[in-house]
């Protein structure tokens, strides 16, 4: 069953863990992600990363923070 599930305001993290997330799991294709107000912060490291929900949704006064090196295509 698809739901929408919630960032919390307790931290700024969980782009591939359960973070922050409301539901308390790491985000899943089953669901649906919203930032709220908060930020999400993404790996900090090297890696490549796909987001594993269904869809995220960075709402009205939440960021997307890119913690890892920048690189260029």
């Amino acid at each position: 069953m698809f739901r929408n599930i919630f960032l919390s305001g307790k931290a700024t993290s969980g782009f591939n863990s359960a973070g922050t997330w409301l539901a308390g799991n790491p985000p899943s294709v089953a669901n649906g992600y919203f930032t709220r107000t908060f930020a999400l912060r993404s790996p900090a490291d090297t890696g490549t990363y796909t987001f594993a929900g269904a869809a995220l949704s960075i709402d009205l006064g939440g960021r997307f923070i890119m913690k890892g090196p920048a690189r260029r295509p």
